[in-house]
Parts: structure tokens; C-alpha cells; sequence
């Protein structure tokens, strides 16, 4: 059995620390940064990229057109997606009554 020892110079603070898994947490942290970034100019550049490429702009319409049609068709897919749209729209519901009667107990005290 190989067991490699705790290295016990490294607090889970170290920016040389890692996961079980062996990856940092900066990559996922900068994963979402980097996603976060490009959806929030995608609507200022979505004009300038269609004009400047096309075909791509196109194929990535039709891409998104053939994804929805697969997943429409389906009848087990709409009822995952019907039941899945339904659970958020209550758990929204649940989420905006807790908040006005923790707002409506706010006010009464």
C-alpha cells in the first residue's frame, strides 16, 4: 500500500494548496470570470460579430435552431423541461413569499 505523507508545511490558504482532486481553485474561479465577462458584451458585440463572420453567426443560429427542435420533438425531453420550468417557477413562488413576509415582519415591528 503506497501512502504518501500530509505535507504539513501547507495551510489550506497556501495558494500551493490543492484540492482532493488535485486542481487549484483559482480555475473554476476564473472559468466563471472569463464566462461572466463574455455574456455580459455578447449583447453590445452580437451586431458586430454577425457582420464581421457570417457563416459562423450563422451556423451557430442553426445549431441553437436544431438543438430546440431535438429538444421540442421529444416528448420525454418537453416533459423533463415542462416539469424542471415548473419546480423553478414554484420554488420562485416560495422564495417571493418568504421575502414579503420577512419584509411584511419587518415592517409590523
Amino acid at each position: 500500500m503506497n501512502s504518501v505523507p500530509a505535507d504539513t508545511h501547507h495551510t489550506s490558504h497556501d495558494p500551493s494548496a490543492s484540492q482532493a482532486n488535485g486542481c487549484s481553485n483559482d480555475k473554476p474561479h476564473a472559468f466563471a470570470r472569463r464566462t461572466i465577462d463574455t455574456i455580459s458584451t455578447l449583447p453590445s458585440s452580437l451586431d458586430a460579430q454577425m457582420k464581421g463572420r457570417p457563416y459562423a453567426a450563422f451556423g451557430v443560429a442553426l445549431m441553437i435552431g436544431v438543438g430546440t427542435g431535438i429538444l421540442l420533438r421529444s416528448r420525454i425531453l418537453r416533459s423533463v423541461i415542462a416539469s424542471a420550468a415548473s419546480y423553478a417557477v414554484i420554488e420562485l413562488g416560495r422564495a417571493y413569499m418568504r421575502e414579503m413576509s420577512t419584509a411584511s415582519r419587518a415592517v409590523d415591528k
